[in-house]
């Protein structure tokens, strides 16, 4: 629905839609966050502040974590292969704690 409005010649498919709906509705979250206080300083300790948060579009089982010490957001992923029609998932979620491990 949100493509239709607002990006009717954009393909909703695309994984850059979806990154930069996801990204939008982040900075929504952290601006509102901040009240009005929209320091720099604010940002980064409300972005900071973020634990666990699952997005509209993100995969069941993985969210959003920032902290003062890491600043990558994501730390876990869904596999999926293309079977030359649409994106099939396999296996678990893999966090980077799983990739450590190996």
């Amino acid at each position: 629905a949100f493509m239709k409005q607002w990006n009717p010649n954009g393909d909703p498919d695309d994984a850059a839609s979806v990154w930069g709906y996801l990204n939008g509705q982040l900075a929504t979250l952290i601006l509102t966050n901040c009240g009005d206080e929209l320091t720099r300083a604010n940002m980064i300790k409300q972005t900071t502040m973020l634990r666990d948060v699952h997005l509209s579009m993100q995969v069941d089982g993985v969210s959003v974590t920032f902290t003062p010490e890491d600043y990558a957001g994501l730390h876990a992923l869904q596999m999926a292969r293309f079977d030359g029609t649409h994106w099939v998932k396999f296996g678990g979620i893999v966090t980077v704690d799983t990739l450590k491990a190996q």
